[in-house]
């Protein structure tokens, strides 16, 4: 028994092999689908995830290849016309459901035409869909197929001219434009926007981190024109490098006179903070202010003793009150012990004659 079915339609050979579950369309290996829900959930997510605009120009690149074939095919076997052909071949694409072709203008002269495709299929399969991207497929292979039939490079304007009807209209006319290059420079203007992103990013992470560091170097207004700097964990790089800006940035908005570094809580002083500590009392020196360092433990010490650092031109006490108790005097103030009598009180002392 004959289990292959064979037929034309609109001079299209199809033929099935019923036994094998095979169909071919114009000779060629086939296959049926649904348009919805099959090529639209095939299509739909691949859209979304490539980019609506991207994935438009991906398709219509493949749809556009062949079809110098299929205009050969249309002016030597359709019709002995181009008009006549693409009409044909027009009728021969809508057996397998890809619409009705219309060829309302067509000037070789002038390189333009019009096609109009009345039930596209690309908009069938999209239609009441919340997610659409027009009708790439059509597209590609209309500039394909014009721009063989015109002699020129040519671009197709897409326009949906019917949503409930499923028509879309392809202006076609001369262009420089190529698919090919138009995804070059979709892909051009995302790497740039990628890296323009990166950089944005970069930079808004620079300023995070330079904030953090900003907050683990604090510095506290302790009296009118005295500054607390504390250092507490681990001194890197960029805590040392910002130490210097942290500090005479304080200076001058809070007019100070003296600065307290206090190293207390900092458990290992290298070569690198050490230089650090020497260039931030030597440029605050230099801006009228005194430095004095406080909480240098043994270890500490003996480090800075092995480095080589010379800190004798720096004021230095073992604890934050012999600090600031000397820090108020070179302000002129005494701290005066409460008394039942008298409250505790903070009173300039006599200026020298």
């Amino acid at each position: 028994m004959d289990r292959t079915f064979h037929t034309t339609v609109q001079n299209v050979p199809i033929d099935m092999d019923l036994q094998e579950g095979t169909f071919s369309f114009f000779g060629l290996p086939s296959a049926m689908f649904w348009l919805n829900p099959s090529l639209y959930r095939m299509l739909a997510p691949l859209v979304q995830e490539t980019g609506r605009e991207l994935a438009r120009l991906l398709i219509a690149h493949e749809s556009s290849q062949g079809t110098k074939e299929d205009y050969t095919f249309m002016v030597e076997k359709l019709g002995p016309t181009f008009e006549q052909g693409f009409l044909a071949w027009g009728r021969a694409v809508g057996v397998a459901g890809w619409g009705c072709f219309e060829l309302p203008i067509f000037n070789k002269a002038e390189g333009r035409a019009l096609v109009r495709v009345r039930n596209a299929w690309e908009l069938r399969s999209q239609s009441k869909m919340d997610f659409r991207w027009g009708c790439p497929f059509l597209k590609g292979k209309l500039i394909g197929i014009f721009c063989h039939a015109l002699g020129q490079s040519c671009w197709a304007e897409e326009q949906i001219t019917s949503e409930d009807d499923h028509i879309v209209e392809f202006s076609i006319h001369p262009s420089d434009a190529t698919i090919e290059g138009e995804i070059a420079r979709l892909r051009r203007s995302a790497e740039e926007q990628k890296q323009a992103d990166l950089l944005l990013l970069e930079k808004q992470l620079f300023e995070k981190q330079r904030t953090i560091l900003q907050l683990a170097l604090p510095v506290v207004r302790l009296w009118d024109g005295i500054l607390l700097l504390p250092l507490i964990g681990e001194i890197d790089t960029h805590r040392a490098a910002l130490l210097m800006d942290n500090a005479l940035s304080a200076i001058t908005k809070n007019a100070a006179r003296v600065v307290i570094i206090d190293i207390t809580g900092v458990p290992l002083v290298d070569s690198h903070v050490a230089n650090s500590l020497v260039k931030t009392v030597q440029a605050a020196k230099l801006l009228g202010v005194d430095c004095m360092l406080v909480g240098i433990s043994a270890e500490v010490a003996r480090s800075l003793v092995l480095l080589g650092i010379d800190l004798s031109f720096v004021q230095t006490f073992s604890t934050l009150e012999a600090s600031l108790t000397e820090a108020l005097a070179k302000q002129d103030y005494e701290i005066v012990a409460r008394t039942h009598t008298q409250p505790s009180t903070h009173r300039p002392l006599p200026k020298k004659r």
